[in-house]
């Protein structure tokens, strides 16, 4: 299905690499169910670089679930994105890329909120089941990472991670409006 704007005009697409996301017309968007099937994340990335990445996620998936102490929490979060960045120095591809920003751009909240809070502003503190939570997801995403399965679902529900750290971020949560899933 091509969505086409009101006067007629060609689909517009949008495109990170091979992801595509289809916009209806000025201000509506189409859903994320209409987009299910249209769009795959599929890395092509060899199978050993895979597996190293798949090990990597798992291996800071457990820490994260099992209650590591904070400090050695945000640090292990920092593995996300340094792996990611070192598969793509030997393997360029743009769904590895798009993880990476997504992991980069989490562990930059979640650094700056750290450091916040060590320096004294509790204004914004880390819900207690940000990591937890974050460490199931990073497990479920190691496994279709290793068996090479579509990740389109999973990467969306990585940001709220690093978003709840933020002051409006931190808004929507406690207003119940975004959740940690």
């Amino acid at each position: 299905m091509n969505f086409r704007p009101p006067n007629g005009g060609l689909p517009i697409k949008y495109a990170l690499g091979r992801l595509r996301l289809m916009v209806r017309s000025e201000g509506e968007r189409a859903t994320h169910k209409e987009l299910q099937g249209r769009w795959a994340v599929l890395m092509k990335i060899s199978e050993s670089s895979r597996k190293v990445l798949a090990k990597e996620l798992k291996f800071v998936g457990e820490k994260l679930a099992n209650g590591t102490p904070l400090a050695d929490q945000v640090w292990y979060l920092s593995a996300t994105y340094a792996m990611t960045n070192r598969i793509l120095n030997l393997e360029y591809d743009p769904e590895l890329l798009l993880l990476d920003s997504v992991f980069s751009q989490m562990w930059g909240n979640v650094n700056a909120r750290h450091a916040a809070i060590k320096a004294g502003d509790t204004t914004i503190v880390f819900p207690e089941e940000l990591f937890s939570r974050l460490g199931g997801l990073l497990q479920k995403l190691a496994d279709r990472i290793e068996n090479g399965k579509d990740l389109s679902d999973l990467i969306p529900s990585l940001v709220p991670f690093g978003y709840v750290t933020t002051g409006n971020g931190y808004y929507l949560w406690k207003k119940r409006v975004m959740r940690l899933e």
